[in-house]
């Protein structure tokens, strides 16, 4: 009976959200990244099929965190459950194949893939599969063009989580139709993945500019840059976290993590948003873009390397997040005193371990595997650094209060008290409410949901023009 015969799934992007090849090459990147380069070196001479049995050998990757379109795996739970013999054919190796079939747990009756010689996409498959099961013998789900040749051989085509192009090819192969799921649209998924609810954090750019009280037209542009270049920045480490990332509650449902944004797409968006960035601080001026690449080159080294760190972490965060103060400073060609530097640093180094303190309050269980150098035996010291470089911030306000620079630009000084009075209150109740685990996240993003604290910022924000004209 036509019910009982064989059906046969692809695996990237149809029985995963994912690509198993670049999943093993990001991982590679942490784990064996010499070995990586070696292997992508050597392509055009060994051939694609080796190069990705040398990647399954020598790069771990772990199946049961794959991304798994749930609702097909059901599906073909349900078709195995009734008699229906299961396959899965893949170009993906046969070792990462394997494992994925382990995980699965039985639904397979086998597995066919590359073998490091023959790389089974395409045409390969096809004959394969035909040799195996005979014309229109089986039927065939996949998501993309390519596997148009396997739709072609096969009674009855089906789509999963495929395109639209893909869709017409499935039209086109002469096989019956039978349309499982359509993949969701990009842009969503894309824009959530640029996290612009970060870009918050590039209006700091504009703090030398009103410091100084010095309006410059280049403002917008350089905070421009500094959120594409930011987004890259984002799209890059969670490329390169999605092991540590699917482990963690909180992070499980980013796109990129999820399967929702494919990882090709952002491989491309993440180097022509950093593009971009340097562009657009070029056509500012030459400071701008020396320093924005000083800013991508070192978020590409925390990314790699310098968050497995502690404390190296919160002092490379808050490096960060003076820089675009600095840069600011380029742009509007204004100079960024050393009491703002001094300042900038204790605040945001407070931040950062603010945003550590509550990671490690809200889910203490993660800090063994979370990809940073944290335990929760560190709690202690982290208040006790953030408190301090809370004081700190404080204090290098209070002094540049009563030093002869503010006498030149403000014209009632006293008022600007104000703002050392609401920041230590508003630093005060960001430790106290990370203590409690009231803080998910980004300190900055609970801060726009937190009454209070957004009460003390008025405050401080009306100081200003009160110091100034007062």
């Amino acid at each position: 009976m036509s019910v009982q015969l064989p059906l046969v799934t692809d695996l990237d992007g149809t029985l995963i959200r994912s690509d198993v090849g670049l999943e093993a090459v990001l991982a590679g990147v942490r784990q064996r990244p010499v070995l990586l380069l070696g292997i992508l070196w050597s392509l055009p001479f060994t051939g694609l099929a080796a190069g990705k049995r040398r990647l399954a050998t020598a790069v771990e990757l772990a199946a049961d965190r794959l991304p798994y379109n749930r609702e097909f795996l059901s599906w073909l739970q349900a078709a195995q459950a009734s008699g229906r013999p299961v396959y899965l054919a893949t170009a993906s190796d046969q070792q990462h194949a394997a494992a994925v079939a382990r995980h699965c747990d039985g639904l397979f009756s086998g597995v066919y893939a590359s073998d490091g010689n023959t790389n089974l996409k395409g045409i390969h498959k096809a004959e394969l599969l035909v040799r195996e099961f005979g014309v229109r013998g089986f039927d065939y789900a996949g998501d993309a063009r390519v596997d148009a040749a396997v739709w072609q051989q096969s009674r009855r085509g089906i789509l999963v989580n495929g395109t639209a192009a893909a869709e017409r090819c499935l039209q086109a192969s002469g096989a019956e139709v039978e349309v499982h799921s359509r993949r969701p649209a990009l842009l969503p998924a894309l824009w959530r993945a640029l996290r612009p609810h970060q870009w918050l954090k590039n209006l700091l750019v504009l703090v030398p500019m009103l410091a100084a009280f010095q309006p410059a037209a280049a403002a917008g542009l350089a905070v421009l840059a500094f959120c594409c270049a930011a987004s890259a920045s984002y799209l890059l480490n969670d490329l390169l976290d999605l092991q540590q990332d699917r482990q963690d509650p909180g992070r499980q449902d980013r796109p990129i993590c999820a399967g929702a944004l494919p990882l090709a797409v952002a491989l491309w968006c993440a180097p022509l948003l950093a593009a971009a960035g340097l562009l657009l601080a070029a056509v500012v001026n030459s400071a701008l873009c020396i320093v924005l690449s000083v800013y991508l080159l070192v978020s590409a080294a925390y990314t790699l390397q310098w968050k497995k760190h502690a404390l190296l972490d919160t002092f490379v965060l808050a490096g960060l997040y003076t820089l675009r103060i600095i840069g600011g400073g380029a742009a509007a060609m204004v100079a960024v005193s050393d009491w703002l530097l001094a300042f900038a640093m204790f605040l945001f180094f407070a931040l950062a371990l603010v945003k550590r303190i509550s990671a490690l309050c809200v889910a203490p269980q993660l800090a063994g595997y979370s990809g940073r150098g944290y335990r929760a035996a560190d709690l202690p010291l982290l208040v006790s650094l953030c408190a301090a470089s809370s004081i700190a911030s404080v204090l290098v306000f209070a002094l540049y209060i009563n030093s002869t620079a503010v006498h030149a630009i403000y014209s009632l000084p006293g008022a600007l008290w104000l703002i050392c009075l609401a920041l230590a209150g508003w630093l005060c109740r960001m430790l106290l409410q990370a203590t409690r685990g009231e803080i998910v996240g980004d300190p900055l993003v609970h801060m726009l949901a937190d009454r209070a604290g957004i009460m003390l910022i008025m405050v401080a924000l009306l100081a200003i023009p009160l110091a100034a004209w007062g």
